[in-house]
């Protein structure tokens, strides 16, 4: 008897923490509808900071298509803060038409907030986008032209380094405690010369790196983080063509 007694009194710790074992939750995983970039990424997945630089067409088409895939995916909302005052509803629009999505559903699924100066963007950032995020509660975070007006010539470079380490510190501890795909952009386009002072600083912070280049008319993707080069040579339906990034084969 009372070796019953003792063998069940050793099983009962055991049933207690195989009890109290955390469920294994599934990845959320946001398509780019580009199949070989969802081939190597698998998708744009919760909690992960990517970053586009490069070809214009490609990095700026990007960021409307993972609001249209956000979407699609799980029906969630999209933070758009535009730091270069390019973004363009009418672009959105286009895209929601090509996937024969509800316009007014596309649009009200998207929230665009727009920066003009460097200490706007840092305060959006650092005092504005939480509220944002707990009220709305998006899926996805895309900061479009990121680096643009860290650039600013009326700004010393050292003040523009400190507001970007700052920003950056934000951004990684928003994406990873709200599990956002978060997005940001640097097309050619919005890069000048003082972009070198605070290239590094960006590309060390990111999880993936994705810089994208049009060689001979034929885009190509550079996986900085993987070192992986991949060439965008095919599309299926549902999928951005390069038509849609303004190339032609």
């Amino acid at each position: 008897m009372n070796r019953t007694i003792a063998a069940s009194q050793c099983i009962k710790p055991l049933q207690k923490r195989h009890s109290l074992k955390e469920p294994v939750r599934p990845e959320i995983l946001i398509p780019s509808s580009i199949k070989e970039i969802d081939e190597v990424l698998g998708g744009f997945k919760a909690g992960t900071i990517f970053y586009t630089s490069g070809s214009n067409h490609l990095t700026r088409r990007l960021v409307y298509q993972l609001c249209i895939t956000t979407y699609q995916t799980f029906k969630a909302a999209s933070i758009f803060i535009d730091g270069g005052t390019t973004a363009n509803p009418y672009t959105l629009a286009r895209y929601a038409r090509n996937h024969h999505l509800p316009l007014d559903e596309i649009l009200s699924h998207v929230y665009i907030s727009r920066a003009f100066t460097l200490y706007q963007l840092t305060s959006l950032l650092t005092e504005h986008l939480e509220p944002l995020i707990q009220s709305k509660q998006p899926q996805t975070l895309i900061i479009n032209a990121f680096p643009y007006l860290y650039q600013d010539a009326d700004v010393t470079a050292h003040e523009s380094r400190t507001l970007l380490k700052v920003s950056l510190e934000r951004i990684r501890k928003l994406t990873r405690t709200y599990q956002l795909v978060t997005l940001l952009s640097a097309p050619f386009s919005h890069l000048t010369s003082r972009y070198e002072t605070i290239q590094w600083p960006i590309v060390s912070e990111v999880d993936e790196h994705l810089h994208i280049t049009v060689p001979y008319r034929c885009p190509q993707v550079f996986f900085q983080n993987r070192q992986q080069s991949i060439t965008l040579t095919s599309y299926a339906k549902g999928q951005l063509s390069l038509p849609d990034f303004g190339m032609v084969m």
